[in-house]
């Protein structure tokens, strides 16, 4: 059975978990990976047989791969994306992707002029447990309201994620990314936004720094449905929770279950998360549609209705009023409605 060529660039953080999805996959051949700057390239290269590279496109340019794996943070993959996508690489990317909507559209565009497939990842989609949430409307009925909370670690301060010019925002979309994503594909696009942001510089943070480490943002649909979220930098560990209310049956959707509860609030199914990596399956659902040259899923042109929604809670939180998504993807040539 043929392998698919692949580098991947970007090791610190998700990007390990990524690596061992990648490396372990059948249906992928690793030849090469690469990360501006990180102290312990040269040895994991040795660890998993392949090529370092600190210079990404010298990986990209003399190894060639037929795909890359993408997990450098957003202001260091723009530099490397264009470079791929004009050699006719293939790119599967972590989220968040872009700094902000304006950049975000501005990739769809050079990926398609370049005709080479651009996959944003969308790993809940992928996930066994979560298969329910795909057929929302058999199962749960009509859903009239959303409830996400998210909470995650503060950042390094004197790291980037504390630097709006190489962020692009702070808990909303870099925490709250996936969960965003998940209303906006099971619910679609809402009519307005509104948001409120707050900075919270603890005693020990050494500069300012201009991220949001709170963000409340409530989302309206047409006929009174609605969508809330609320995402914080706390000091506790990672943890989220999408709650579905529909006229049928209430979906729980927690990082290790999905659970359904009925109109009377009784559990009537629960399914646990059993994938020891969750990157596994998006890795070769992607390889697998590159080799069999299928259709590829879910692409950037797929997620920008989720950057407009991100991209309108932080025009709101400035503005203090509400503000439609749709703009955003109107004036982009982009009208998914």
């Amino acid at each position: 059975m043929r392998r698919l060529r692949c580098g991947l660039l970007g090791l610190a953080g998700r990007g390990q978990d990524l690596l061992e999805a990648v490396a372990s996959s059948p249906v992928v051949e690793l030849i090469a990976i690469g990360d501006p700057g990180q102290p312990d390239l040269r040895r994991t290269a040795e660890k998993f047989r392949v090529q370092a590279f600190e210079d990404c496109r010298s990986l990209l340019v003399e190894m060639s791969p037929e795909a890359l794996f993408c997990a450098l943070p957003v202001y260091q993959a723009a530099d490397y994306l264009p470079v791929a996508a004009e050699r006719g690489i293939g790119v599967f990317q972590l989220t968040p992707w872009a700094i902000d909507f304006e950049s975000a559209a501005g990739l769809v565009r050079l990926f398609e002029s370049c005709r080479c497939p651009h996959v944003i990842a969308r790993l809940w989609r992928v996930e066994p447990a979560y298969q329910r949430l795909g057929e929302v409307r058999e199962f749960f009925g009509r859903v009239y309201a959303v409830e996400v909370h998210v909470s995650a670690p503060r950042p390094d301060r004197e790291g980037w994620l504390g630097d709006a010019k190489r962020a692009g925002g702070g808990t909303l979309l870099h925490d709250a990314y996936e969960q965003v994503d998940m209303v906006v594909t099971l619910c679609g696009l809402p009519e307005q936004v509104y948001a409120v942001a707050g900075w919270f510089p603890g005693p020990g943070d050494p500069r300012p720094y201009d991220t949001e480490d709170a963000m409340s943002v409530v989302c309206r649909y047409a006929q009174d449905r609605f969508a809330t979220v609320a995402s914080y930098r706390t000091a506790g560990g990672d943890d989220w929770k999408v709650t579905l209310r529909g006229t049928a049956a209430t979906a729980e959707v927690l990082p290790q279950s999905l659970r359904v509860l009925s109109s009377e609030g009784d559990c009537v199914s629960q399914a646990r998360v059993c994938s020891r990596n969750r990157y596994t399956a998006a890795v070769a659902a992607f390889a697998d549609s590159l080799l069999e040259g299928t259709d590829l899923e879910p692409t950037s042109q797929d997620h920008l209705p989720t950057m407009a929604v991100i991209q309108s809670a932080y025009l709101s939180a400035r503005t203090s009023h509400p503000e439609s998504p749709a703009k955003f993807l109107h004036l982009a040539g982009n009208p998914q409605l």
